[in-house]
């Protein structure tokens, strides 16, 4: 994420698949904050879905 625009875009992929209930990116850190659902979207997915949207995506733990 480099722009507004980008970090926008992360954030409308993230919260229209099932189980997440919001997410808040930041584009100076670079990262998005989901909350969700672990049993309705496993974060391995959730990366992979970003990576093939063309945000290529690693897994923190908090």
């Amino acid at each position: 994420m480099t722009t507004a625009f980008t970090a926008m875009d992360v954030v409308s992929i993230v919260e229209n698949l099932p189980g997440v209930h919001r997410a808040q990116a930041s584009v100076p850190a670079g990262r998005v904050v989901v909350d969700a659902d672990p049993a309705g979207i496993d974060p391995h997915t959730l990366a992979a879905v970003l990576t093939t949207a063309g945000y290529p995506s690693l897994l923190e733990q908090p």
